[in-house]
């Protein structure tokens, strides 16, 4: 038994159970609005420093993007020994994910963070109050003010009461359900199980000052009711007061008499009675007050255009650092509030809240490290991290050439010192090249070395895979919308397309595309050996081979497992949809298409029906998809896609609508090629080095 426990039966003689420790801190009547709420409320739309200050933080986390992931899909596929991706679990369909993009129909999602952070910022809580469904499922969020809720749940009448006083809905107190209540709340230390506190109370002294000091102004020119002079002269009477006065007026006011004197016989007395701004010190006293009020939300000056004592680096760090210290925690608090009140009681377990970081990327960090060593890093790496486009080519490591054959001192630095960048995707050491050791001969054993070195030390697959299994995911995704299928049917996908990159690693990248280098390269090198070519010719033998490669090869490998795999997941999405009964080939209808797979234009198969050519020299060669027959004849190159024929539906039905199908076929695709394009460049690129490396220490 604990110490509460044990107190709590020795003084009543009863057991403490589980519910004791709550009834104790739990009020018997609820906490109702602390004094002040509204007119905090109200400073929100007279006081500037404080609506600018909130409606920044406010605004910037009114737009940061929320994501719901899924971790069992993560789980299920590390239990079933499949590779998984970071983005892997995140789901992109979601009721959840529309409420809070929609919650009420009177406010869009925008607008419910604003003002629910405005709350929170300046009294420390909000409330969403959830509409249900008659099946209980939550359809709308309905944003409720904190002045609002008379009273929080007690023990007795586990209850919200609301009142929503002159709005349609009266000045009758409304009882809301507890589970049926967000409540978001920052704690009150004096009470952390009662209302919640804001930063906006810890400054009403200051608040008050700043609105004393701005309608103190603003009575100045407007008319505080003092008059500013008091003129007078000795046995002056209220005549001759009021002629001097129309004789001043009419010569010496308005600003084009100004500076003029006014000379008049006898004794004058002027005494002041207004106090001026400056020995008010009105000014320094405003800036004192936005300074307080800057410091207690902890927002950068620079965030809220402050820039009296800020330069260009100051003004970048300012917004790092207001996402880090001022967002990042306003999110979390988000994020654990609606996991707790709404995602695990209304929408299970097996879903988690989340957010994407609104921290910047330090960018000077990244230059920093650049400079330290720029051969470590492509120029399209560089261009990035700049923000500027990528440029075709430019995904190769800085490496020096070897000169070979060059002579030089024993005292000079030579290619012994000069190390090639270490390829961080495939982990090569760097190859260092020396004129003395590259007067060695080198034998067929030396070749194979240099030829198993290229292809199993720098693994052209793994530069291929994560280029492929995004793309195709969203690939399938898209179908699955097409066909307005379940969303959960990406989930059956997920296991079907880690299969099929292991096959596509083994067999056609391991299996054919490295067997090509290696038989290419082994070719070019054994004919160099029987010409008895020098080391330095042997190197650019190399070098020619992956010049190739990084080429129009490249462009070829790509364009062929791009087509293939898009096909491939066309065919699996309308599989696992339940609402496809047949497939139609489509052909790409142009000079270019094979006579075979013209011919096959508008052949309809079953779902799980293979197509099989009807003319060509592979007439009856059968495949699942346009691009996977076996024989490379039909399918290097292959444009051709399929069209699905959806329950009851002719299969001709839409033949006017076909001939855009493999136009956006082929449009849709090309920013996928040329993202695996660059992806095989990578890895020919790291082979080649491999390659030089091998070539140098045999």
């Amino acid at each position: 038994m604990g110490r509460f426990a044990a107190a709590w039966s020795a003084l009543t003689g009863k057991s403490a159970g589980a519910g004791a420790m709550a009834a104790r801190v739990s009020p018997s009547s609820g906490y109702v609005p602390q004094r002040g709420t509204y007119e905090l409320l109200q400073a929100y739309k007279t006081n500037p420093w404080l609506h600018s200050l909130t409606n920044k933080i406010a605004t910037a986390v009114a737009t940061q993007v929320w994501e719901l992931r899924r971790p069992s899909r993560v789980r299920r596929g590390l239990l079933e020994g499949r590779a998984v991706s970071p983005g892997d679990d995140l789901v992109t369909d979601h009721p959840l994910l529309d409420l809070l993009k929609e919650p009420c129909p009177k406010m869009d999602g925008h607008q419910v963070w604003e003002v629910t952070q405005v709350w929170l910022d300046l009294k420390g809580e909000a409330f969403w109050i959830k509409e249900r469904e008659a099946t209980g499922e939550v359809v709308q969020l309905w944003p409720a003010a904190p002045h609002w809720c008379v009273r929080t749940p007690t023990e007795k009448e586990p209850s919200f009461s609301f009142s929503f006083g002159g709005l349609s809905g009266g000045s009758q107190n409304w009882s809301v359900p507890q589970d049926d209540v967000v409540w978001f709340r920052e704690l009150d230390p004096l009470n952390p199980y009662g209302r919640g506190t804001g930063t906006g109370e810890a400054l009403a002294d200051e608040l008050d000052t700043d609105e004393y000091a701005s309608k103190r102004v603003k009575a100045f020119f407007y008319n505080g009711g003092v008059p500013d002079f008091i003129i007078s002269a000795k046995s002056m009477t209220t005549e001759n007061a009021r002629a001097a006065k129309e004789v001043f007026d009419s010569h010496y006011r308005g600003f084009w008499n100004s500076f003029k004197a006014w000379w008049v016989p006898g004794e004058v007395a002027v005494e002041r009675l207004d106090t001026s701004f400056k020995d008010m010190n009105l000014v320094q006293l405003r800036q004192l007050a936005r300074d307080i009020c800057i410091q207690t939300f902890g927002v950068p000056p620079e965030a809220i255009g402050v820039i009296e004592n800020s330069n260009r680096a100051t003004i970048e760090a300012a917004f790092y650092l207001f996402a880090l210290l001022v967002l990042l925690p306003r999110l979390m608090r988000f994020k654990l509030t609606l996991m707790a009140q709404l995602v695990r009681p209304d929408f299970g377990d097996d879903v988690e809240l989340g957010f994407v970081s609104p921290v910047p990327e330090d960018k000077d960090y990244k230059l920093k490290v650049t400079q330290a060593r720029p051969a470590a890093f492509t120029d399209n790496e560089v261009r990035r991290l700049g923000g500027f486009p990528e440029v075709e080519g430019k995904d190769e490591f800085p490496a020096p050439k070897p000169v070979f054959g060059l002579s030089l001192d024993p005292g000079e630095r030579g290619w012994a010192e000069l190390v090639l960048p270490e390829s961080r995707l495939h982990r090569v050491r760097p190859a260092r090249f020396s004129p003395r050791r590259l007067t060695r001969g080198i034998s067929k054993a030396d070749i194979e070395r240099v030829v198993d070195a290229a292809v199993e030390e720098a693994d052209l697959s793994a530069a291929v895979e994560p280029a492929l299994r995004g793309e195709l995911v969203a690939w399938a995704n898209a179908v699955l919308e097409e066909l307005e299928a379940s969303p959960e049917k990406l989930d059956i996908f997920a296991p079907l397309l880690a299969k099929y990159l292991k096959e596509m690693s083994a067999t056609r990248i391991k299996g054919m595309v490295d067997e090509t280098t290696r038989q290419t390269l082994r070719d070019s090198l054994l004919e160099g050996l029987e010409d008895g070519e020098s080391m330095s010719e042997m190197a650019d033998r190399v070098s020619e081979v992956f010049d190739e490669a990084e080429g129009s090869r490249a462009d070829t490998i790509a364009r062929t497992e791009v087509l293939r795999s898009a096909n491939w997941a066309t065919w699996q999405a309308q599989a696992v949809s339940d609402v496809v009964e047949q497939r139609q080939w489509v052909a790409t209808m142009d000079d270019r298409t094979r006579d075979s797979h013209r011919d096959m234009d508008g052949v309809t198969v079953g779902i799980e029906e293979p197509f099989e050519l009807i003319s060509g020299e592979n007439a009856g060669e059968r495949a699942m998809f346009p691009g996977g027959f076996t024989a490379g004849a039909e399918s290097i190159n292959c444009r051709c896609t399929s069209y699905a024929v959806l329950e009851g539906e002719e299969s001709m039905a839409r033949a006017a609508d076909l001939r855009a199908v493999w136009k956006r076929f082929d449009r849709e695709l090309r920013p996928v090629e040329s993202k695996v394009t660059r992806a095989l460049r990578r890895g020919f690129a790291a082979q080649r080095r491999a390659a030089l490396r091998a070539l140098e220490e045999r």
